[in-house]
């Protein structure tokens, strides 16, 4: 079942977001810091993508299949890649990234 996204994105901020320290934690685990290329697969509106590059201003790149949360994503100065991630083929070279996180996409996977 195809979900569409347009409404989503407009409210999509406001209860799908971290705290503080687990996006600390999520870095720590990553091992993500200013130098390294980060892929936020499935990054939707770019909350938790925004939230690490604000918290150590890391090289981030967010892919998402809907455009309605993209322009959201945009709107935080992120850089962001519509493609469908579905078909199993991302628009990177291999060892493009240091680390991948992707966050609220298993139930898609």
């Amino acid at each position: 079942m195809a979900v569409d996204y347009t409404d989503i994105s407009k409210t999509y901020d406001s209860y799908r977001s971290y705290p503080d320290d687990l996006i600390k934690r999520f870095i720590e685990l990553g091992r993500i810091s200013r130098e390294k290329k980060v892929l936020d697969l499935g990054c939707g509106t770019g909350n938790i993508a925004y939230q690490i590059q604000n918290t150590i201003d890391a090289d981030l790149i967010g892919v998402d299949v809907s455009m309605d949360m993209l322009k959201v994503a945009r709107s935080k100065s992120l850089v962001v890649v519509c493609s469908d991630v579905d078909n199993q083929h991302l628009p990177f070279r291999d060892s493009s990234f240091d680390a991948v996180i992707g966050a609220y996409v298993i139930h898609q996977i």
